[in-house]
């Protein structure tokens, strides 16, 4: 778990809609917090006081998925 946040890497975090629209948001701080259980984390700000689209969505259907840049996209 920690070789995958050091250095820190981009992380995709995807989410849908209730109305099923598609949302993936790239966030450059994001962190292993814990090993067992692998716990991880990412910070969602907000845009002119309400929630952003990820941080909505993740409320709205409690599902997400997280993907972490890898050398060969982060070269391309």
């Amino acid at each position: 778990m920690t070789s995958a946040f050091v250095p820190r890497p981009i992380a995709f975090v995807s989410t849908r809609s209730l109305a099923g629209v598609d949302n993936c948001a790239p966030f450059s701080y994001s962190m292993g917090v814990s090993r067992d259980p692998m716990v991880l984390a990412v910070s969602i700000g907000e845009r002119d006081g309400q929630p952003k689209d990820s941080a909505r969505n993740i409320l709205d259907t409690r599902v997400f998925v997280v993907n972490l840049v890898t050398e060969g996209i982060a070269e391309r």
